[in-house]
């Protein structure tokens, strides 16, 4: 399993998290987890980074969670930058067999997450999780 995010990833160890989760619920494997993260990166700057382009071309992964950057969605500039190179990363991904899921990590309106999930929209196997704002 690869994540690939910003500080939130590595600040919150979700990695950690992931793993004793399926270790709590019995898993039959030991999940191996990498994880490439930068502070207040953007999905273009995961992209053009060479790390992570090296990690999805020489590695196998059955997972690649992918942790947009949160005020991506504020523009229609940063949004299709989001959605340009979320897609390039997801894309990636499948080519080399991974299921990938894109994490947004703030809570939004129901309008603004409704625009996330509809610029995501239309990959095949891709889940795209927002949690929208409790009112």
């Amino acid at each position: 399993m690869l994540f690939l995010g910003t500080s939130r990833t590595y600040y919150n160890h979700m990695p950690e998290m992931v793993r004793k989760l399926a270790d709590s619920a019995g898993a039959d494997h030991k999940y191996q987890i990498t994880m490439r993260a930068l502070p207040g990166a953007s999905l273009k700057i995961l992209w053009e980074d060479t790390e992570v382009q090296r990690l999805l071309d020489e590695e196998q992964w059955n997972d690649v969670i992918i942790l947009g950057d949160g005020p991506a969605h504020v523009s229609d500039v940063k949004l299709a930058d989001f959605k340009l190179y979320g897609r390039r990363l997801i894309r990636k991904a499948q080519r080399r067999g991974a299921k990938p899921a894109l994490i947004v990590n703030w809570n939004y309106g129901p309008e603004q997450a409704a625009r996330i999930r509809k610029a995501m929209a239309g990959g095949p196997g891709v889940a795209v999780l927002c949690k929208e704002a409790e009112q």
